[in-house]
């Protein structure tokens, strides 16, 4: 199934609907793609990530790690 959201908040919540889905599936791989791509499109409360129960099995890795370590 193919999602074609209207807009860029919507494109980045269905990526981070599926992110979480991803997870916890155990495809890490494809999680972090879609957190990336969620960052890219603006989604918002990135800062909530290390709350969601739903992406637990990525923190600790080095790319979840990476990722939510404080740009500059």
């Amino acid at each position: 199934m193919r999602l074609r959201p209207d807009g860029p908040y919507q494109a980045a919540n269905v990526a981070y609907l599926a992110a979480r889905v991803a997870a916890r599936m155990g495809d890490h791989a494809r999680a972090m793609e879609l957190l990336r791509e969620v960052r890219r499109r603006g989604g918002g409360n990135l800062w909530e990530l290390h709350l969601e129960r739903d992406l637990a099995s990525l923190r600790g890795t080095p790319a979840f790690e990476e990722f939510m370590r404080p740009r500059r």
